[in-house]
């Protein structure tokens, strides 16, 4: 897993081809505030985006090329789709939540 995947506790994933390879991607989110008054809030996350290398290998993508930022307390993340585009929903613990508009296949 790349390192930017392990900056925080990731609670939410979500398997999608997001380059339409026909491989599937990693979105995820995580952090966790609620620690002891000894241990420090673990908030280093931003989420992100991990490409499928057809290996079974994976590749963090910047987050100013996916524009998805996740550095909430998140715990949960959702695919969600309508008619006209695709969602990642980002449910963070009292925060409102994030809806990010993820681009349809060309």
């Amino acid at each position: 897993m790349p390192i930017e995947a392990q900056f925080a506790p990731i609670y939410g994933i979500v398997l999608y081809d997001f380059n339409h390879d026909n491989f599937l991607d990693i979105a995820y989110c995580g952090n966790y505030y609620n620690r002891e008054v000894e241990t420090s809030r673990s908030d280093a996350g931003i989420g992100g985006i991990l490409l499928n290398n057809h290996k079974l290998e994976f590749k963090a993508v910047p987050f100013n090329q996916t524009g998805i930022k996740a550095n909430e307390d998140a715990r949960e993340m959702k695919f969600m789709r309508n008619k006209l585009a695709n969602y990642l929903v980002i449910a963070n613990n009292n925060k409102p939540i994030q809806i990010n508009y993820i681009n349809p296949k060309s």
